[in-house]
């Protein structure tokens, strides 16, 4: 018998695990299961904890009576009320058949049921834990006064896929949305991201790495292709991107695999690094990640978090800017046109609030902090001098 189940669900279990990566497929699954039994009716019931209720049912029910069973009925049907209070762990394949005189009276089927002239006949738990409960269920018209008991061993035979396709799909939106998050990250850091293949063909770019890409003089993107205007530097590039494309270590210590990139404005060049991609990455070729980022705007971001956690004045942050970018007190006065003397006292105030003794131990601490966007930086705030620098001694 359960070899027979098994091959007449071939389709159902195959549309099920379609519906992990377009869950509209479960609306195919439940109506193909309703089909193989006559005049039967089935559906899914999916409680997620803070989600509103998803009522999977057959194609052939209006939206609105759906919804209106979510709103209004779910908690007087009694049938899925005897599923979920279940306690124990085998409780999944209870069967639960409720007669028409005890089901008539309630409010949800004078309201609802009638209206389909539906008779209850069994159901299952699928799933069943703190954060997750799905239930299967299968009715049938009052004039058949039941099913064949082998539906519910058919829904028993496929609770281990649902299971299965139903944490797939919750872990796919996961993912979903981890990288949305890791997205809007990069953006408030303000890296540039590219993917290329092992030919240095650009997969995808965001659109950091298209704007330092457009601002640099000796890097560009000709025919798709990411490549060095000058042979001999291209040539070595070519040459690492094929072999970091091939391999699943980062050849992050390979000097081949970092280069500087020149700018247009004559500004600090840009930082790029070549990394190969981990074994098991969801793409279908082999590539290399590209990770183009700015050092001069990573200075200016690291000074917005760092005013915010220490609490500078915007005087100590412009020291504190410049001593990042290696100048000493005399090139700060200087830079600044301000007095030597002004720009120890402001440096004493950075030891003092960060409890740092030395310009390299201040150096270190600062460029162990994060940077972020301008955009990003400016809804933070830091604390502003409302004088600035002070010219005198």
């Amino acid at each position: 018998m359960w070899h027979e189940l098994h091959q007449n669900n071939e389709q159902l279990i195959e549309a099920l695990y379609d519906s992990v990566a377009c869950p509209e497929r479960l609306h195919d699954f439940v109506t193909d299961f309703s089909k193989r039994q006559n005049q039967m009716s089935a559906g899914l019931l999916i409680l997620n904890k803070g989600q509103r209720p998803r009522l999977v049912i057959e194609s052939k029910y209006p939206l609105q009576d759906v919804d209106n069973y979510i709103d209004n009925f779910l908690s007087q049907d009694v049938r899925v009320q005897a599923l979920l209070n279940q306690s124990t762990l085998a409780s999944y394949d209870q069967r639960e058949y409720i007669s028409d005189e005890v089901f008539s009276n309630t409010p949800f089927y004078r309201d609802f049921l009638s209206r389909m002239n539906l008779f209850y006949s069994a159901g299952i738990r699928v799933i069943h834990d703190p954060n997750t409960t799905v239930l299967m269920g299968a009715s049938v018209p009052r004039s058949e006064g039941g099913v064949d008991p082998t539906i519910v061993e058919q829904m028993l035979q496929l609770r281990p896929h649902i299971e299965r396709a139903i944490r797939l799909g919750q872990q796919l939106h996961f993912k979903m949305a981890l990288n949305e998050v890791l997205c809007h990250c990069l953006a408030c850091w303000d890296i540039g991201i590219a993917l290329l293949d092992v030919d240095a063909v650009v997969q995808f770019a965001n659109p950091a790495f298209e704007r330092m890409l457009n601002q640099s003089s000796n890097l560009r993107c000709h025919d798709q292709h990411l490549q060095f205007r000058e042979s001999s530097l291209n040539s070595r590039f070519k040459t690492t991107v094929s072999k970091l494309a091939r391999t699943e270590r980062a050849a992050l210590l390979d000097e081949s695999a970092a280069y500087l990139v020149a700018r247009r404005d004559g500004n600090m060049f840009y930082q790029l690094v070549l990394m190969s991609l981990p074994k098991g990455a969801a793409i279908d070729t082999q590539g290399v990640l590209v990770m183009l980022s700015d050092p001069s705007y990573q200075l200016e971001g690291r000074m917005e978090i760092a005013g915010r956690l220490y609490g500078f004045t915007r005087s100590e942050k412009q020291v504190a800017e410049r001593i990042l970018a290696g100048q000493t007190p005399n090139d700060i006065a200087l830079s600044l046109t301000v007095a030597r003397s002004t720009v120890v006292s402001h440096l004493k105030k950075l030891f003092r609030k960060t409890g740092t003794n030395r310009q390299a131990d201040l150096t270190r601490l600062l460029l162990h902090l994060p940077a972020i966007s301008s955009e990003q930086a400016a809804r933070l705030g830091v604390v502003e001098d409302e004088k600035g620098l002070d010219s005198g001694d």
